[in-house]
């Protein structure tokens, strides 16, 4: 399976899966590597945040199933000129 990119739309908070390369280098980037996982979606005062994974650490296997723990989160506003670098 080829890289997809979640992208949500700032101006309109519309979610979206797209794997067109031209498409995502024409997105403005807020994350520009790797996510883990997605916690999932806060709504603080009206704005909504995506709770992102940006890094996790192997502590383990249980029944070849590998675990690990997380070690940094990172809070992305939905909307515009709400960004904040860490929650």
């Amino acid at each position: 399976m080829g890289l997809q990119t979640l992208v949500i739309d700032r101006s309109t908070t519309n979610i979206s899966v797209v794997k067109d390369d031209a498409a995502i280098e024409a997105a403005r980037k807020v994350i520009s590597g790797p996510i883990y996982g997605i916690v999932g979606i806060m709504n603080v005062l009206g704005i909504n945040y995506l709770g992102v994974i940006e890094n996790a650490a192997h502590v383990g296997t249980l029944n070849n199933a590998k675990i690990y723990k997380i070690t940094n989160v990172n809070m992305l506003p939905f909307r515009l000129g709400n960004y904040s670098q860490q929650a």
